[in-house]
């Protein structure tokens, strides 16, 4: 049930003005049945100051955040309650368009981005969920947001993996520490470095594929994890293979 996180980005990068927001605490806003409630048991010191006092058995009362059905639970409980605004297109919007505990979406212009603004805002509040932390190229909704004191102050927000200015409008991805090419290379800092850039909608392909490919030469050579690469004899002098993860 979960919406596809590479659709929302590109759904979010196809209109004038894009919007974000996170729902506040979102998985403690969903309440447990009282008979399900021993399924979440844990122990605790009685005394947190002595390491050798007895335990006491606590029980959580809402969803718990890092269970594995967490995430499941919590949008069937946001779509459920958006069901109930089934005319609306901006609740239908939103069901489509959270991943998680966030919401990625966009509009076409100003007034559309302020009536999303609001009827969100009423819509989850009614089911016990806050948004806070919009984030907008709009600069007549950021002031708006602003003034609700829900407005994030970064000028650069995380978006499902990824970096958004919000005031030149550019996607950018995370900085990757990678080895320098002046020190020894082994397959294991090769591969570790390639695995680490995060590229959820293929924007770094054309590139990206050159380490993939450096990868492949490696693993042909039966070179093991830890023995140092010789890079000119391994790629015939194809050196610029490996400047794509620098």
């Amino acid at each position: 049930m979960l919406n596809d996180l590479t659709s929302i980005l590109i759904k979010f990068r196809s209109n004038p003005v894009a919007i974000t927001s996170d729902i506040e605490k979102a998985f403690l806003q969903v309440k447990l049945e009282p008979e399900e409630r021993k399924f979440t048991k844990f122990v605790w010191l009685s005394d947190s100051g002595d390491t050798e006092s007895e335990f006491d058995t606590y029980q959580f009362k809402s969803v718990l955040f890092g269970a594995t059905p967490s995430p499941f639970i919590l949008n069937a409980v946001v779509r459920a309650h958006l069901d109930t605004y089934n005319t609306s297109a901006i609740a239908r919007d939103l069901q489509n368009n959270i991943y998680v505990d966030d919401v990625i979406s966009g509009v076409n212009n100003t007034n559309e981005a302020i009536d999303y603004y609001t009827h969100a805002n009423e819509m989850m509040t009614s089911g016990g969920f806050n948004l806070r932390s919009w984030s907008t190229n709009d600069n007549t909704l950021r002031e708006i947001a602003t003034s609700d004191n829900k407005h994030t102050e970064d000028v650069e927000v995380g978006i499902l993996g990824m970096r958004w200015n919000t005031e030149t409008d550019v996607l950018s991805y995370k900085h990757v520490d990678m080895p320098p090419l002046n020190q020894l290379l082994m397959k294991r800092d090769v591969v570790s470095a390639t695995a680490s850039i995060y590229d959820p909608i293929g924007l770094l392909s054309p590139v990206h594929i050159q380490a993939k490919l450096f990868i492949q030469s490696i693993w042909r050579s039966n070179i093991e994890w830890d023995t140092p690469l010789d890079i000119l004899t391994l790629l015939s002098g194809k050196v610029l293979l490996v400047n794509c993860i620098t």
